[in-house]
């Protein structure tokens, strides 16, 4: 499964990607996807042995949920 030609959501606050059979090499595609406001991204039951290409996005969502306790 790929995620090749995933979508523009800058809307999308959740994303759920549970068993779709994806892999290393497929998330790349969401870094190009324009999730601005995701909050929430499912990804169990896949066959990833890394999250490599998230941890920009990882940052970016903790960054907001920290922002928001401090406000």
């Amino acid at each position: 499964t790929s995620l090749e030609g995933f979508p523009s959501l800058p809307s999308l606050k959740t994303l759920e990607l549970s068993d779709n059979q994806l892999a290393d090499g497929c998330l790349e595609a969401l870094q190009d996807a324009a999730l601005l406001n995701l909050s929430r991204l499912s990804l169990a039951g896949n066959r990833f042995s890394t999250l490599e290409a998230l941890e920009p996005r990882v940052d970016l969502v903790w960054q907001k949920m920290w922002s928001g306790v401090q406000s």
